[in-house]
């Protein structure tokens, strides 16, 4: 009665949003009397008193700072909502409820925005709790309410926090609340909380889909790695839309969603951090670098960002950073790399292009598929300009033009564009010396291919070009494409200002003389168009421009001044060994044809030209030995047929052919002398003796064993790489006795001489006869093998006839019942007598278990009988164990049948 006469005096019932005027005198004596009765329950206690004190308003409490009109509990407890004007997580009025409008501090942090916290010194014993209208833990409806008031108040904001527990505490309530009730919980508010930030983050609540397990780059504010006190809920979090680890289309999902909540606006420095690094993560995912990624779906995950990054036009679903810092979509923008451009153009207003944020490199530009500024504008000449020539010509026309149109300057550009390719762009580097060798090192069959390829490229851009020295220049920039967009900017300053132009259509490159400064020199600008023609790194156009003032005889002492030239070392080691090259004038000393030498992997060879005649490098990929040379049928082999196929590449970059040892030039060992001789052999016998077989040298030996232990593993010399690497596969098949006496005739050929018809059908006859002792050999060889494996068999069998006992041959072989073994009888039965056990397994054994062994005794007189002869003297039985039961006789059936086997092959 006095609270509610409080209420009429502060002007309201306290229902309708007005303050109570409570005074702290009432709110201290209701303290005592919740306090007595919570002293003296067990005395007051009974139906009616509880059902009584159930429905009225005289617990003193502090209302949440949070109101919704609606009441805390069910069951309508007014004043709940009194403070709804008050700031959010501050401190509400004083107030008297129910027991049943307030919160237990066990659950204070699923409700406190809703009703009033019990203090414990006001709490009722828990077994009353029902019978007071306390209901915990709180109903889902008021808990899922409260969180979404939590949410919803400051915008996902935790700034103005003031609980009395920090965030995170609250929210591992709030998460295993959630958890233990989900299964419960509806799909439209399951959907509902998915979409809510309900993570706390720093000073903000995240999104459940913008959290991740496993996490690599900090990527924050937009993308979180799940903390370790929120461990425990992974499960929860999972169902929220929380992932292992992000993919392609989650960064490009953040890109999107980032682009509609900043409606336009630029980004500020964190958040174009945090962009930048989502942009790297992207092509990180495409080249499948992505450590957060497990290493069994990186290949998955980078098809996955290929895919997300070949969309195009409305399906594009990337949005990047422009040089404002706002995103755009993918489409909208280019990379500037002709920054020279700058005010000429107008893009954002002429086709709603716009630059790519700076701090985006080339590369990074490349992989995300967006179009380069220079490749995307085309300059052309003003419509109805013709520029008028300087009259008379300047001397610099004449010695650009020639210039350009010179081999020595077509080298020198290949050779400083192939080296700033091997060395990542850094041609001309000051540092490298005289003596620079070539950029990046690396493979050199691939410098040889890389420098052939860009000096092809250069001859067909600069053959039949000429300069003409013009007054003035008049151009447009257009957007290349069907449309043809005109993004000039207007006036003057954007039609003139270039100090060439390069015509491919006419082969000219034009030169406006008015726009040259005095410290310009024409070599420069005529460097300048070639790069635009040719695409080279801005640190060639110094060189290029020098080589161009000069003369092409200067060009090789201009290169040396720039340090940019090779020394005639490197110039002549550069082709020496690729497959395909000429072989170098200080190796044809070296070349000699040995068709029964071992080649090795990987090893530099030369074969001749069929057609121009010229030695060429080419490369040993399959030894010419098989891994099991040195055993007994291949070594009959080697001797009778000693010519080999050789699997060799003779180009970079094609497959590896098979041909004859005999058309193989190997290279003499470094310090081996050519054999000196006052009277030389004739041709005829120097060529047999090349053919004739002769004893294994050491140098062959070791050749032979690291042969076939290269070809055991499948590997290659030390040092080969990629697909110079000695294969897998199977060494080549042996050469029929054809290909060896064509071999003998071409090996004559070369010698000047040739077989006649008599000599060749001796030599074929010699050569089939050969291979019938061949195959005879082979044959004896089979048998030889049969007999070994069958005197195995039969040593193994004997063991069988071994009385266990005695260790002898057994006479009157027995069998234990007990056992399982059998033993000659005299030797059981006297064991029996005195120890009445099996000697085997000491089980109880009597005489009358001993039963006769008739198949091992007969195995044993047939072996005798075949006159094999067995050593009656004691043998050692084998240490591992017994011999095996013969019970059954098929062991002693198995003897039997390999002694009569052995005694066939030995007849025959």
């Amino acid at each position: 009665a006095e609270r509610d006469a409080g209420a009429a005096a502060g002007g309201g019932d306290g229902a309708g949003g007005m303050e109570l005027s409570l005074s702290p005198a009432l709110m201290r004596n209701a303290h005592k009397l919740v306090v007595y009765m919570i002293e003296h329950f067990w005395e007051l206690r009974n139906q009616s008193f509880l059902g009584d004190v159930k429905s009225i308003r005289f617990v003193p409490v502090t209302l949440p700072a949070y109101g919704s009109g609606e009441g805390g509990a069910s069951g309508g407890g007014r004043g709940s909502s009194a403070a709804a004007a008050v700031t959010p997580h501050g401190v509400g009025p004083a107030d008297m409820v129910r027991f049943a409008d307030c919160a237990m501090e066990k659950d204070a942090h699923l409700l406190f925005t809703l009703r009033p916290v019990l203090p414990a010194v006001l709490t009722p014993p828990q077994n009353l709790w029902s019978q007071l209208g306390i209901r915990s833990p709180p109903p889902r409806a008021d808990a899922l309410k409260h969180v979404r008031i939590l949410i919803t108040s400051e915008g996902g904001s935790l700034e103005r926090w003031a609980y009395k527990d920090p965030p995170e505490e609250v929210f591992r309530s709030i998460f295993a609340y959630l958890q233990d009730q989900w299964d419960d919980i509806s799909r439209n508010v399951k959907a509902a909380l998915a979409e809510l930030p309900c993570v706390p983050m720093g000073n903000r609540l995240a999104r459940p889909s913008r959290l991740f397990f496993k996490l690599t780059v900090d990527l924050a504010p937009f993308m979180f790695e799940v903390p370790r006190e929120f461990g425990a809920y992974d499960r929860l979090l999972k169902e929220l839309g929380a992932k292992p680890n992000p993919s392609a289309a989650d960064y490009a999902q953040l890109l999107g969603d980032l682009h509609a909540e900043t409606g336009g606006a630029p980004l500020n420095p964190n958040e174009l951090a945090a962009v930048l690094k989502v942009v790297a993560q992207i092509l990180s995912c495409a080249a499948g670098r992505d450590n957060s990624v497990p290493v069994e779906r990186q290949e998955q995950a980078a098809r996955e960002a290929a895919e997300l990054l070949t969309l195009g036009g409305g399906r594009d679903l990337l949005f990047l950073p422009d040089e404002h810092s706002v995103l755009r979509r993918r489409d909208r923008l280019v990379f500037d790399d002709a920054p020279w451009l700058g005010r000429r153009i107008a893009l954002d207003r002429a086709a709603d292009l716009h630059r790519l944020h700076p701090r985006v490199g080339a590369d990074e530009a490349d992989g995300l598929r967006i179009h380069r500024l220079s490749a995307a504008v085309e300059e052309i000449l003003e419509p109805g300009f013709s520029p008028a020539v300087v009259l008379p010509t300047p001397p610099e026309e004449e010695r650009l033009s020639a210039a350009l149109n010179a081999d020595a300057f077509h080298a020198a550009v290949a050779m400083l564009m192939a080296r700033a390719d091997m060395s990542g762009g850094g041609g001309g580097d000051s540092s490298s010396g005289g003596g620079g060798g070539g950029g990046g090192g690396g493979n050199v069959g691939a410098k040889v291919a890389i420098r052939r390829e860009r000096l092809e490229e250069v001859r067909s851009a600069l053959g039949g070009l000429r300069v003409n020295v013009v007054h003035i220049l008049r151009t447009r920039f257009v957007l290349q494409g069907n449309g043809r967009v005109d993004v000039t900017t207007g006036g003057s300053e954007g039609s003139e200002g270039s100090i060439f132009f390069v015509d491919v259509a006419a082969r000219t490159v034009y030169l406006a003389r008015s726009a040259f400064p005095e410290a310009l020199r024409p070599g420069v600008a005529v460097a300048m168009a070639l790069q635009k023609l040719l695409r080279f790194g801005g640190d060639l156009l110094m060189p290029v421009g020098v080589l161009a003032e000069g003369a092409p005889a200067d060009i090789p002492r201009l290169l040396k001044l720039l340090h940019c030239s090779e020394d005639d070392a490197a110039e002549m080691d550069t082709g020496r060994g690729v497959p395909g090259e000429p072989v170098a004038a200080m190796d044809r000393p070296m070349l000699e044809l040995r068709p029964l030498r071992l080649c090795l992997p990987n090893e530099i060879v030369a074969l001749q030209d069929a057609t121009s005649g010229e030695m060429l490098y080419a490369q040993v990929i399959t030894p010419s030995v098989a891994p099991d040379a040195a055993a007994g049928a291949a070594e009959a082999a080697d001797e009778l047929n000693p010519m080999r196929q050789v699997r060799v590449r003779a180009r970079a970059g094609e497959e590896p052919r098979v041909v004859l040892s005999s058309e193989v030039y190997s290279f003499r060992r470094a310090g081996d002398a050519r054999p000196q001789s006052s009277a030389p052999a004739p041709v005829a016998t120097r060529v047999l003796d090349l053919l004739r077989p002769r004893a294994p040298q050491p140098e062959d030996t070791a050749a032979l064993a690291e042969s076939a232990l290269l070809a055991e593993r499948g590997a290659g010399a030390p040092g080969a790489e990629g697909d110079n690497a000695a294969p897998a596969a199977a060494p080549p098949p042996p050469v029929e006795r054809s290909a060896l006496l064509d071999a003998v005739q071409d090996l004559l050929a070369k010698a000047g001489m040739s077989l006649n018809a008599d000599a060749e059908a001796l030599m074929r006859e010699n050569a089939a006869l050969k291979e019938d002792l061949l195959r005879a050999r082979s044959s004896a060889h089979a048998y030889v093998e049969e007999i070994e494996m069958l005197e195995n068999d039969f040593t193994q069998a004997k063991n069988a006839m071994i009385c266990p006992i005695t260790m002898r041959l057994m006479q009157d072989p027995v069998l234990l019942r007990v056992d399982g073994y059998t033993y000659e009888r005299s030797a059981i039965t006297a064991w029996i007598t005195n120890h009445r056990r099996s000697p085997m397994n000491r089980e109880r054994a009597e005489v009358r278990d001993l039963i006769p062994n008739r198949a091992l005794r007969d195995a044993i007189q047939e072996l005798e009988h075949t006159g094999v002869r067995v050593p009656p003297e004691a043998r050692e039985a084998p240490a591992a164990q017994p011999p095996p039961p013969a019970g059954g006789g098929g062991a002693a059936a198995g003897a039997l049948a390999a002694v009569n086997r052995l005694a066939r092959l030995t007849q025959s």
